[in-house]
């Protein structure tokens, strides 16, 4: 029984581990029970129970939890689409009770949704770190009790001592591994709560923005340096992002539905957004989290251990019972208690997202002119259902990774402890066993490892998880402030230098290094489709100037019920900006293929709200070849990227004004590993940005302007030739009419020569 499980298991890769290719354990333990075959059917109720007790529990309870984390996780995101999908369907006139009661839901979706999210991280984890040492204690226990208990088999097993704590030794480290890894995560899962309550603190104050006539709102200087800090900061480091999260995009089909997508404005000035296929994502994914232990070496180990089994099939019978015991305890706890809690946790997990979501959908449908009492019972109810979401996702990722550390030292501790047994109570099989001492220490100590390594991998997710909530807990409190800026008369903001300067700095920065992430998040895009239905996509805002968002393939629009809310996109009729389409759709194909889109920030400027008024939450992203029509989520995020992005412009701009290299220039592939969640989208749609990238580094801001029509005269006298540029407006004229243009002001009018800009 217990050689059919080594085989059974070495065949499934559960136990493959380098370690032992380079050093047959495993092997040696298994021609060490070959020749103590009289001893068989001793053993085996013990081999029995050791392994199956243990593959239970990993069954019934890991497997489980991890199951049931994933149903809370479906649940909970599918509430939060819902609160979210109704709240950024909601007119500027709505009632404020109705729109706070709707982004209470949705906050509380929210958070359900991030708990639900974090379950499951925590619960595949631990199942990942069982795998890694647990099976490979469970053999070493194994191993261990033949050389404890059969006198017979005593000299055999004697051999195998050495072995026999290694394994044990291993699967020890690989345990306290995993512990500390543990506690890593629950010490990210604090601080993200604390983050969290410091973000509901500042919430709470609720401070709605002034606004004028338009709806356009100021951004702060502060807010710019700090940008142009960080893209400066990142340009000989990784890229780092700047904003991040889920907007709902205005489609620019004739129906024009609002869709939710993820947003990213990184370091480097990139703005990506996208669509989610299928399923919706995590943040990150989170899969960069874990790596994976060298199984290409574990043949030889488990080899080992089969040829020694084999060589004690005659002791099999009186090590049976201790064997069974052995394993089967601990695999049955392992599949009716770790399993079980990763189920349950799951299916809270699974609850408490939908849950969220649906408060979400409810708060962010709210209208404007909404009853504060409304808005506050719904923004009540959101913020308790994301606290359930946190909860039950933080739940599901302990009970993952708890999985996991097991996988990687519970089953070396069986094996050990079997093979053990064998070395001191066993004569006949002494000499035996005695040789696979070395190789079950080997075990033991691999598996300790293991188990250790699954500890720390375990802390570093917690104090992810604690890092996002505590940032979560940041940008509530910044929304709370809710600060709108001030506008001019056609929609155009003045943003602040001081967040322009930021930007500009981790621009200059990463001109000659890694591409660093200002923002990525997800916002809902306006179709440029007859229909303009509006589409969620996940937008990057990096270091190098570049935004792009991605469409999720396999996503439908928000839905027909609030369909009726959208009109269609603008930039069906912008004038002269159409006769650049078709030229902007042909080289974009490579692109539509692989669902990414490239948005040229160097002639483009932002204006806040819709060509639709009535709708909340929007800003326009204005270049000669497109109009890019946007929602978030809230207004904080909406302020967050008009910022960044504005910054981002205004960065590109003082590039070309100093004859400066465009960092969009550097190759982006040093940066493929360090774009956090959206890199291995970058990765696949890398071929589709080369063509963009030339385009970078061909065409300059100028060769831009001219190219549009019109642009060969003045904009103001007609005189031809003209030599000066309005950063701002996209427009060139004569040095007279500059003069007229400067003095009106740069937030009207940022007059530069043509020639040097």
């Amino acid at each position: 029984m217990l050689l059919a499980s080594l085989v059974f298991l070495n065949g499934i890769g559960m136990v493959k581990f380098g370690f032992f290719d380079r050093c047959p354990v495993l092997s040696k333990f298994v021609t060490a029970f070959q020749e103590l075959a009289t001893y068989k059917e001793l053993l085996r109720s013990q081999v029995e129970h050791v392994l199956v007790d243990r593959l239970m529990h990993f069954m019934t309870v890991d497997l489980q939890d991890a199951k049931e984390s994933r149903r809370q996780f479906d649940k909970a995101i599918h509430g939060y689409d819902q609160a979210r999908e109704k709240f950024v369907s909601l007119k500027k006139n709505t009632r404020e009770d109705i729109v706070a009661e709707l982004e209470e839901d949705l906050q509380n979706s929210k958070s359900t949704f991030e708990k639900s999210r974090f379950n499951l991280v925590n619960s595949l984890m631990n199942i990942e770190a069982k795998k890694k040492y647990e099976f490979l204690e469970s053999i070493s226990a194994i191993m261990d009790a033949h050389l404890r208990y059969f006198k017979l088999g005593y000299e055999l097993f004697s051999q195998m001592e050495p072995y026999i704590h290694q394994v044990l030794t291993y699967a020890q480290q690989s345990k306290e591994q995993a512990t500390v890894e543990q506690d890593k995560l629950h010490k990210r899962i604090q601080e993200y709560r604390t983050q969290a309550e410091l973000d509901s603190i500042r919430a709470s104050s609720n401070i709605e923005p002034p606004a004028v006539a338009d709806g356009n709102r100021t951004f702060g200087l502060a807010s710019h340096k700090n940008i142009e800090a960080i893209m400066q900061s990142s340009a000989n480091g990784k890229v780092q992002t700047i904003k991040q999260g889920y907007l709902v995009k205005r489609s620019s089909s004739l129906r024009g539905d609002w869709k939710r997508r993820f947003f990213v404005l990184n370091s480097h000035g990139a703005l990506f957004y996208y669509r989610i296929k299928g399923t919706k994502p995590m943040g990150g994914s989170q899969s960069h989290h874990f790596t994976r232990s060298p199984e290409h070496h574990s043949g030889p180990v488990l080899s080992k251990f089969v040829t020694a089994f084999q060589e004690l099939a005659t002791y099999k019978e009186l090590l049976r019972s201790q064997v069974e015991h052995v394993l089967v305890d601990r695999l049955m706890h392992f599949m009716t208690v770790d399993l079980q809690d990763a189920k349950e946790s799951r299916r809270q997990f699974d609850k408490a997202i939908h849950g969220y979501d649906q408060a979400r959908e409810k708060f962010v449908s709210l209208k404007k002119n909404t009853r504060e009492d409304i808005v506050a019972e719904l923004e009540e109810d959101l913020q308790n259902s994301k606290s359930t979401f946190e909860k039950s996702r933080f739940n599901l990722v302990n009970s993952l990774m708890n999985i996991e550390a097991k996988k990687k030292y519970e089953f070396l501790e069986s094996i050990s402890a079997i093979m053990d047994a064998h070395l001191r109570y066993f004569k006949l099989g002494y000499e035996l066993f005695s040789q696979m001492e070395p190789y079950i220490h080997q075990v033991l100590t691999y598996a300790q490892q293991s188990k250790e390594q699954a500890t720390v991998e375990q802390d570093k997710l917690h104090k992810r998880i604690q890092e996002y909530r505590t940032q979560a807990e940041l940008d509530s409190i910044r929304a709370s402030s809710n600060i709108e800026p001030p506008a001019v008369a056609d929609g155009n903001r003045t943003f602040g230098l001081a967040s322009h300067k930021n930007i500009e700095a981790i621009m200059q920065s990463s001109a000659n290094g890694k591409v660093q992430t200002i923002k990525q998040g997800y916002l809902v895009k306006r179709s440029s489709s007859l229909r303009g239905d509006w589409k969620r996509r996940f937008f990057v805002l990096n270091s190098h100037g570049a935004l792009f968002y991605y469409r999720i393939k396999g996503t439908k629009p928000m839905g027909g019920s609030q369909s009726h809310h959208f009109t269609r996109s603008p930039e069906h009729h912008s004038g002269v900006f159409s006769r650049f389409r078709s030229r902007h759709r042909v080289a974009s194909l490579n692109e539509n293929i692989l669902g990414c889109r490239t948005v040229d920030l160097r002639t483009s400027t932002i204006k806040m709200d819709a060509e639709d008024t009535d709708l909340r939450l929007c800003f326009r992203i204005i270049s000669p070849l497109k109009t890019y029509t946007l929602q978030a989520e809230n207004e904080a995020d909406r302020m967050d990227w008009t910022n960044k992005i504005a910054g981002v412009i205004a960065s590109l701009l003082n590039f070309q004004l100093l004859d400066q290299p465009h960092p969009g220039t550097v190759n982006h592939e040093s940066s493929k590993s360090s774009l956090g969640t959206y890199d291995i989208r970058r990765v696949k749609s890398t071929e589709s940005l080369g063509n963009t990238r030339k385009f970078n580094r061909v065409d300059s801001v100028s060769s831009i302007l001219r190219r549009i029509p019109g642009n060969d005269l003045c904009a103001e006298c007609g005189a031809p030739e003209p030599d000066w540029a309005s950063l701002n407006l996209g427009v060139l004229m004569c040095i007279e009419c500059s003069g007229v243009h400067r003095n009106l002001g740069v937030h009207i009018s940022k007059v530069r020569k043509e020639m040097k800009s």
